[in-house]
């Protein structure tokens, strides 16, 4: 419209046909906006009516709210001038004090109660801190707890301070205290209620120091200690019993029954003498023993002494550990039992305990001697000597070993080694002593007593022998020469004849003199033992009614071993063979070569070396020997058989053991009882060697008599004998009194290129070098040299295996003239040396 009317004026210009559709629409815009100007006009007119309508109405239904309120405000303060007032009255009538206080601590408020506490008037009281009527201490503390309700918004309950009063005592309070706020919900300042519990604190004061009276014994007793209610709980326990149960005392006081400490097998008999403790007329024991189960399980051995406090209900025990005292009793009654020599405890000269070894040593059962005078033991003699020495160890206080001869049940004197001491038994003094049997012990030093005069006897019997061998082989070989200067069948030559025999039969006796001299040590020579057994065995079992049956191998190896020696061992066992049958029944001696490795050696229950061996079996069909006795039977003195002069003395085995020891053999047992018992003997033995082709030696000739010798002996009239001797058979001699001189001489003749043929050395030399220390060094100078070993004593270990020392041969004295000349001719490999005079 607008450019419509703007092209009115003047009308000199005809608008076009666009300018008119532009101004159409123009107006046609101008008409749309004005209608939607009155009906946005019109929608806001019919808003603010209905909006007036609407205050109109809130405004009505607030004014009658409003009028509620107000009665319902001016009920409200009617009521709550009447809370008020009964709140003054209870604040006024309370037994507890009120206070209100400001955020610094000064008092606003406090009823008639708080002013009687503190015996200050009400006015007084408003405006004052509580630093007014408390100590630096209680009003620190007070400061503490008020801050901290300040700042946490928490009340305080319960809290207890002191104050004092105008004429100057002191009160403990209780306080409780919270913080109050404005309307707006800022902090105004502290109430609260204030108690006067001073009555109570000295109560309880007073009961503390009951209770830590009682708890200081209750702690200080030594032993765990607790307080039992009638329940079975335990109310109060002491820092031991913690220690023994394993539980604190906070687990323990009120929480547990004493029922879970103790074990099963006991409980029911507790629990009874619980029950037994708290009923009249009922007579529960104060004290006894019961295993003691702490928290890990664990089972201790307590000893307990209970008792009823008063009329309570309640009891109080304490209970000690047990457990060292019984493991010490178990220890002493183990070693007391298991000891190996006699124990007994002895009071009122009564036997009160005994051990087993000696009930077995007295023949009595324990149950025998338990109560049974111990002077019955000893010989009516002996009795009175042995009172004498007790009083005297008892008043002096030094117990002394001492030896006693005893009779057991059967009336069997047996030498015992008594140690007595004085312990408590029961509570009072009773003596611990103890048997140590030495029958055995003093039967082998009266053995080993025989023995050493025995040996002592020998080395002289073997020092004489010695000695008249020498003197024998002068007058033999002094006869021999003179037999030679006489006429056969001459009287003078049948005188020598004879003396020559009287010679012999001398031999024969210095002989028993060597053979009663010879020591332990074996003097073997090598050989086949088949006869050696068979005629021991016809001679130990000669005049019995024991059937024996020898059988061995084809070819038994040879062993080496001293003939009489191994006599003398399977003798002992053929005697205990033959004395196990009662005289009668069958042995079986068996010989079998054995190497070590084959599976019927490796299942023995012995250990022994690999080798070669000759096994000699000796079995009997007797009663056999129990498993306790196998193990026992190679003891010295060890007999189940009865003592006496001729027999069972236990030394037979004993013996037997020793010599195959020393043959280097073993010795081994088995037997089951009712089954017989077989001996097994392993003698050492040389297995023979493939024969080797023989080979002629061309390197051996006959030696001419022309041959020197050299003799060494420290008898002078020995020497010149054996010179006499063997210049008479030939030879050319020299002579030399000791081992050095015979070395100094053959190493000279060595040096001079004209060697000894032979070399005569006397074992034996008194005060110098003997045979064989001269036969080492000749060795050394030369190893080919050829010596004969000469002795007196035959059998020593070097005459019975020369050829072990490096010997040619050896020669026993005495020798005669013929056997000078017979060992001549075999050494130097001469066939006959002629002589002057034939043997006869």
């Amino acid at each position: 419209m607008k450019v419509w009317l703007e092209a009115m004026p003047g009308m000199t210009k005809r608008p076009t046909y666009e300018e008119l559709l532009n101004r159409l629409s123009q107006l046609e815009k101008d008409a749309l906006e004005r209608r939607e100007f009155e009906t946005a006009f019109e929608e806001a007119q019919f808003t603010l009516e209905r909006r007036v309508e609407e205050r109109t109405a809130a405004l009505v239904a607030a004014n009658i709210r409003l009028k509620r309120e107000m009665e319902e405000r001016i009920a409200a303060e009617r009521a709550l001038n009447a809370g008020e007032e009964r709140y003054r009255n209870i604040l006024e009538t309370m037994e507890d004090g009120y206070f209100e206080t400001d955020l610094k601590g000064d008092l606003v408020f406090c009823n008639l109660a708080l002013s009687k506490i503190t015996g200050l008037e009400r006015s007084e009281l408003i405006g004052m801190n509580n630093r007014s009527y408390m100590d630096s201490e209680d009003a620190k503390k007070t400061f503490e707890v008020f801050s901290k309700v300040y700042s946490t918004g928490n009340t305080v309950k319960g809290f207890e301070c002191r104050i004092t009063r105008p004429d100057g005592s002191k009160l403990h309070l209780e306080l409780t205290v919270c913080l109050f706020s404005d309307p707006a919900g800022h902090p105004k300042g502290f109430r609260g209620t204030v108690r006067d519990v001073t009555a109570r604190w000295i109560a309880e004061n007073a009961l503390r120091e009951k209770e830590e009276r009682y708890r200081t014994v209750f702690e200080t007793t030594g032993t765990a200690t607790v307080i039992i209610e009638e329940d079975m709980t335990i109310s109060m326990a002491n820092s031991e019993f913690q220690r023994l149960s394993g539980y604190s005392r906070e687990e323990i006081e009120g929480k547990i029954k004493w029922t879970v400490f103790v074990a099963p097998e006991d409980l029911e008999r507790m629990k009874t003498y619980h029950l037994e403790r708290r009923s009249r007329g009922k007579n529960a024991p104060g004290s006894y023993e019961f295993r003691f189960i702490d928290r890990h399980g664990k089972e201790t051995d307590v000893y307990i002494k209970a008792s009823l406090i008063g009329n309570t209900g309640r009891s109080v025990s304490s209970l000690t550990d047990i457990t060292p005292l019984r493991q010490a009793e178990r220890l002493f009654r183990d070693l007391f039992n298991n000891a190996e020599v006699g124990l007994f405890i002895v009071q009122d000269r009564t036997f009160r305990i005994v051990n087993p070894v000696f009930s077995r040593m007295t023949g009595y059962t324990i149950e025998e001697l338990t109560g049974m005078d111990s002077m019955c033991l000893v010989p009516a003699d002996e009795r009175e000597k042995v009172a004498r020495q007790v009083i005297t160890m008892l008043k002096t206080g030094h117990f002394a070993p001492y030896e006693l001869r005893v009779r057991d049940k059967i009336g069997r004197e047996r030498f015992v080694m008594v140690s007595l001491g004085v312990i408590l038994y029961e509570g009072r003094d009773a003596l611990l002593g103890n048997f140590m049997d030495i029958t055995e012990k003093k039967a082998m030093e009266e053995e080993l007593l025989r023995g050493q005069k025995l040996e002592s006897l020998g080395l002289l019997a073997g020092g004489m022998a010695h000695d008249f061998n020498n003197l024998l082989t002068v007058i033999l070989g002094n006869i021999d020469i003179a037999r030679i200067e006489l006429p056969r069948g001459s009287s003078g030559h049948m005188n020598l004849m004879e003396a020559e025999k009287a010679c012999f039969a001398a031999k024969d006796l210095t002989q028993r003199f060597i053979t009663f001299s010879k020591g332990g040590v074996p003097v073997k020579k090598e050989g086949i033992i088949t006869d050696t057994i068979k005629e021991t065995a016809s001679l130990a079992l000669a005049g019995s009614a024991v059937q024996c049956e020898t059988q061995a191998s084809e070819s038994p190896w040879k062993v080496s071993f001293d003939e009489a020696q191994i006599r003398q061992a399977l003798n002992n066992v053929l005697v205990n063979a033959r004395e196990a049958m009662s005289g009668s029944g069958r042995i079986e001696i068996s010989l079998r070569n054995v190497e070590v490795g084959d599976e019927e050696i490796l299942h023995q229950s012995f250990r022994i070396r690999q080798g070669q061996y000759l096994l000699i079996s000796v079995s009997d069909n007797g009663p056999g020997i129990s498993k306790e006795n196998l193990s026992k039977l190679f003891g010295p003195y060890f007999s189940t058989k009865e003592r006496g002069a001729r027999r069972g003395m236990g030394l037979g085995l004993t013996t037997a053991y020793n010599i195959i020891k020393k043959h280097d053999g073993y010795i081994h047992v088995e037997s089951k009882p009712g089954a017989g018992t077989t001996v097994f003997l392993y003698l050492p033995a040389k297995k023979p060697a493939q024969p080797a082709a023989s080979v002629k030696d061309t390197n051996k000739a006959t030696m001419h008599a022309s041959a020197s010798i050299l003799i060494m002996d420290d008898e002078e009239t020995i020497r010149t004998l054996t010179q006499e001797i063997l210049e008479r058979l030939g030879f050319k001699t020299v002579l030399a009194c000791n081992g050095d001189e015979a070395v100094r001489l053959y190493k000279e003749a060595m040096l001079r290129g004209m060697p000894f043929d032979i070399v005569f050395l006397d074992l034996t030399v008194r005060g110098g070098m003997g045979g064989k220390e001269a036969m080492e060094k000749l060795v050394d100078l030369d190893p080919k040299v050829k010596a004969i070993v000469t002795s007196g004593y035959d059998n020593d270990p070097v005459i019975k295996d020369f050829r072990a020392f490096g010997f040619s041969a050896a020669m026993p004295k005495p020798f005669s003239f013929f056997d000078l000349k017979k060992i001549m001719e075999s050494t130097l490999g001469i066939q006959s040396l002629p002589i002057s005079v034939e043997q006869d």
